[in-house]
């Protein structure tokens, strides 16, 4: 089982916040996304009463401008729990973060190849109406303790690099052999299972780290990175590593690269005193072997991406000079119209400066709505390019498919079937069939 905390990106208040989460985690458009739905600590048994009770109460507090915590466990795909079960898992994680008295929606979502079940936990204590810092600010520990009591008393297996286990007396306890270097983010992680490329923060990990650690001075650890294609440079109080095109924070890839250990050990940041040359970094896969097609499904992504780049680049252009020539067109006529003897004509002058600022903004917001139509078909035109999963699908190759899907050790399901299938279609089929697609 996986758990992880959503970041919430929201600046909205704590009411509004609220509904919009509520909303996302329990409306079903497709009518099978969601298969069950539960709420812990209202008085109202109907979800549009919970939500609005959760509303009003995470907007009592305006001190607090985000008193949501949003959290998701996830099953393995073989894994398939019961709604008690889900309902019970939920229970235990607010049992580990003591937060049992709080207001909480979940739901569980079916549209993926794992269940998984989303929980939003109200922090303003219902009484005092104050926010609770869940584990004293470390609810990451306390989600890493439930996802531990989840598994053992549901009996799902555990992750291989699980932080805690039980131990004999039926108590969590942290792991002897726990590897307590630092893993990709779950955003990470997500790209690296859909693409089947390292994450720019597992190559900081398993490249850049090293480095920096066997560092003697700011500029060996400059020139050092720029050939392995990395920058490090400062970022306001802190650092932020530069890998290809994605930068990172210093402190994700080690404790030891984070802005404050560095300047402890080399002493006070030095930017490079010369324009080094930043080595070019190439995709790297995920695994030594990877299924056939990898190379050839990362070249048609990264040309996909290349162009659609481009695309908004020239678009982005062409917006801007529309704008610019707008801007000046609107300019001059406000010089012409508004120029000449005025004295006297106050309440004359005061309606045409009115009717023409109403008009030039009516201009505005005309343009800009041709603006976001060809956006809104740039956006048509280069829809999310498919997971190495799905890529192998459309191209025919069901069971190269199964086999990344399965990567992990689990039995596919399916695999014997669809190698017997493909057996007998290639039989049927002429000798040169291409299986590639084009994107």
């Amino acid at each position: 089982m996986i758990g992880k905390r959503v970041k919430a990106t929201a600046t909205k208040s704590g009411g509004k916040h609220a509904g919009s989460l509520v909303d996302y985690i329990t409306k079903d458009k497709d009518k099978h996304k969601v298969m069950q739905i539960g709420g812990k600590n209202f008085i109202s048994d109907r979800l549009i009463g919970q939500r609005l009770e959760m509303m009003a109460l995470a907007g009592e507090n305006p001190r607090s401008k985000n008193p949501l915590n949003h959290y998701v466990l996830s099953w393995r795909e073989q894994e398939r729990p019961t709604a008690e079960q889900i309902d019970r898992a939920v229970d235990i994680l607010l049992a580990e973060m003591e937060m049992q008295e709080h207001q909480v929606i979940y739901a569980a979502h079916q549209d993926t190849h794992n269940i998984h079940v989303h929980v939003v936990i109200n922090r303003i204590h219902p009484d005092t109406i104050q926010p609770i810092q869940i584990n004293r600010g470390f609810d990451i520990e306390a989600l890493h303790r439930a996802v531990t009591r989840i598994e053992h008393t549901q009996g799902w297996q555990p992750l291989e690099n699980a932080k805690y286990q039980i131990d004999e007396d039926g108590k969590i306890v942290e792991r002897q052999d726990y590897e307590s270097q630092p893993q990709p983010q779950q955003r990470a992680a997500d790209f690296e299972n859909r693409t089947g490329q390292k994450s720019a923060q597992r190559i900081g990990i398993e490249t850049l780290a090293p480095i920096v650690k066997d560092a003697n001075d700011w500029q060996q650890l400059h020139r050092q990175l720029a050939a392995v294609g990395a920058k490090y440079h400062q970022k306001g109080t802190g650092a932020i590593v530069t890998i290809g095109e994605t930068t990172i924070k210093a402190s994700s890839i080690d404790r030891a690269a984070s802005f404050s250990n560095l300047q402890k050990r080399l002493g006070t940041y030095e930017p490079p005193i010369e324009d080094l040359n930043i080595a070019p970094i190439s995709p790297q896969p995920l695994m030594e072997q990877m299924p056939p097609g990898w190379q050839q499904y990362t070249q048609l992504r990264t040309d996909y991406y290349s162009n659609k780049t481009s695309d908004a680049d020239v678009l982005r252009q062409k917006w801007d000079e529309r704008y610019r020539q707008l801007a000046e067109r609107q300019r001059q006529e406000r010089e012409e119209l508004l120029s000449g003897r005025w004295e006297g004509k106050g309440a004359i002058l005061n309606a045409l400066r009115h009717t023409l600022a109403e008009d030039q903004k009516e201009e505005k917001q005309e343009l800009q709505q041709q603006q976001e139509a060809e956006r809104e078909r740039l956006r048509d035109k280069y829809q999310q390019f498919p997971s190495f999963e799905e890529w192998q699908r459309l191209r025919g190759r069901e069971d190269l498919a199964e086999k990344w899907r399965y990567r992990h050790g689990e039995p596919s399901p399916n695999l014997e079937r669809i190698v017997g299938q493909q057996q007998q279609e290639k039989q049927e089929r002429q000798p040169s069939q291409d299986y590639g697609i084009t994107m």
